[in-house]
């Protein structure tokens, strides 16, 4: 397994953990669109995984909220439930 494999693998056991660890606590959703399920049932990362995001950046959300939020990305980064990377 290359390094970056195994970091990544590391990231996301941290993450499932966190997850169940949420699930357990029976955490209620941060966002509560329209829509919302009340209970999360998933963790957002505020900063994209794919733009250096890390799970201690994580916000419980119901699945609902969590589509809703990467479908309008402008009212998520407005919000402040999306941190995107700055411009150079």
């Amino acid at each position: 397994m290359t390094p970056k494999a195994k970091k990544t693998a590391a990231f996301n056991r941290e993450f499932e953990k966190l997850k169940q660890e949420m699930l357990i606590n029976r955490e209620t959703c941060a966002i509560r669109l329209d829509g919302c399920s009340w209970f999360a049932d998933t963790l957002h990362h505020r900063r994209l995984r794919s733009q250096g995001g890390t799970n201690a950046d994580t916000i419980p959300v119901c699945s609902s909220c969590h589509q809703a939020l990467h479908r309008d990305v402008a009212m998520a980064v407005e919000n402040g439930w999306i941190i995107q990377r700055k411009s150079v």
